[in-house]
């Protein structure tokens, strides 16, 4: 499983700073949760993280190995193929079908497989998140919750080394946002995957996370790092982090 270190990374929009001297690490097997307000950073980090965007300055190591520095563009493609991503708001295709949405990624990356293989891992990650039943129906007609794990089964289905999730429990009601929290827990144990995890619900990050970094809009730096349950209740952290983990109104 991967090992990733992301080390002094320097974050821009043009000439805007957006974040600095932002270093961390993935251990496999763990839950990492990006934590902050709006506008501090957290999706484009996910996006240096994953190799959609290069950074203004560092870089992130996988297995010793820095991305964005000197791996050649070949490596850098079978780096990528080691992730699995989940987008904020699924990113499915509403042409196509649930189970042909999460065939997708198998069919780019296994084509070294028969098709009757890549049809029964899809059928296998739509029982773990609960869409078996929901395999040909179209996209349009799922529920929010229902989106959102059929983009997680597609994030999975090529078995992925580390899981990235944007805001997985956003606009989801207790409940559904709940059995989400359970479902990334099931995975995880289920597949030994790490996860990074942007998110700024508070319940869902005390409840899974095992690890966290707090970006700071304001300062433009990372202010606090660990378990967010027990950042939670250290009363020492900057006013910042503070708010965030304690006021249940405020918004990312």
């Amino acid at each position: 499983m991967a090992h990733i270190d992301v080390r002094d990374l320097r974050m821009q929009h043009g000439e805007r700073l957006i974040q600095a001297h932002v270093s961390f690490s993935v251990e496999p097997g763990r839950i990492v949760a990006v934590m902050g307000g709006s506008g501090c950073g957290k999706s484009t980090l996910l996006r240096h993280m994953v190799g959609l965007q290069a950074p203004a300055g560092g870089d992130v190591f996988i297995d010793g190995r820095g991305y964005w520095g000197a791996m050649p563009a070949t490596e850098q493609q079978g780096t990528r193929q080691r992730f699995g991503m989940l987008f904020q708001k699924g990113a499915l295709w509403s042409t196509l079908s649930v189970a042909e949405n999460v065939r997708l990624p198998l069919d780019l990356h296994w084509s070294d497989r028969t098709p009757a293989d890549r049809a029964q891992r899809v059928r296998e990650v739509l029982a773990w998140v609960g869409l078996a039943d929901q395999a040909d129906a179209p996209v349009h007609g799922l529920s929010g919750g229902q989106v959102k794990r059929a983009g997680l089964a597609r994030a999975i289905v090529a078995k992925p080394e580390v899981i990235f999730l944007d805001e997985p429990s956003a606009g989801l009601d207790p409940v559904t946002s709940l059995r989400m929290d359970d479902l990334i827990l099931s995975i995880r144990d289920r597949t030994g995957a790490s996860v990074v995890l942007v998110s700024h619900e508070r319940d869902s990050l005390f409840r899974i996370a095992d690890d966290g970094i707090f970006l700071d809009a304001e300062s433009r730096q990372p202010l606090a790092h660990g378990r967010p349950a027990d950042l939670q209740h250290d009363g020492s952290l900057p006013r910042q982090v503070r708010n965030f983990l304690q006021r249940k109104d405020e918004q990312a």
